[in-house]
Formats: structure tokens, C-alpha cells, sequence
């Protein structure tokens, strides 16, 4: 009985392709005309990336799904973090207050994966 279970699930194991989590800081501010053309609010849902990632990868427009302490948004990438290493996001303060939690704690951790 094992043996045929193993069998069956082994093709489904090695299909599946790995999806590269990134853990980082995250951090909001006050979006406006973004490095990725278009101008957005502070009750949007949009993120901004390290500058290199940004710089080296073709990010505009992405889709960013977030897991922080108080919850999980989508994003969707629209300007550059001069200031943000690889793994952390800068996002608008109502995506901020969703993920990660109240806008006075400043900075928090969180989990992110492009969708």
C-alpha cells in the first residue's frame, strides 16, 4: 500500500515548482508618482522594492503577495526603495496597517513572494 502511494505521489513532489519566499523588513510611505509611471494613494495597495532589485529585474506592475503579523495583502510593485535591501518592501500605510499592523510601530517583518 505504501509502496503505490509513494509511487504516485513521487511525480507530484518533483512537479512542483519551489516558491522563493523572501523574509525582510517592511516599512510604508506616502506613495505618490511612482518610479513605474502612475501616481497612487496612501489607501492603495502598492509596494516599492530595493533599488537593485528593482534596477536588475523587471518588477513594474508585479504582483507581491504579503504575510505580516496582522494579515496578508496583495501588492502590486510600483515604485523603487532607495533606502530597502532586496528582501524588504516599502508599501503604502493601509497595506502597512493590514499586514503588519498599527502605522506607530514604524517598521515590522513580514514574508513576501511574488505571485
Amino acid at each position: 500500500m505504501f509502496s503505490k502511494l509513494f509511487l504516485f505521489a513521487l511525480p507530484l513532489v518533483f512537479a512542483a515548482p519551489a516558491v522563493k519566499r523572501t523574509e525582510g523588513d517592511i516599512t510604508f510611505y506616502t506613495p505618490g508618482k511612482g518610479a513605474c509611471a502612475g501616481t497612487h494613494g496612501v489607501d492603495d495597495m502598492v509596494a516599492a522594492v530595493g533599488a537593485n532589485l528593482y534596477d536588475t529585474q523587471d518588477v513594474c506592475g508585479k504582483t507581491i503577495t504579503l504575510q505580516g503579523d496582522a494579515g496578508t495583502v496583495t501588492l502590486t510593485v510600483v515604485d523603487r526603495c532607495e533606502a530597502c535591501k532586496d528582501t524588504d518592501l516599502d508599501v503604502s500605510p493601509a497595506a502597512f496597517e493590514q499586514a503588519v499592523g498599527p502605522k506607530d510601530i514604524g517598521r515590522g517583518k513580514g514574508t513576501w513572494v511574488f505571485a
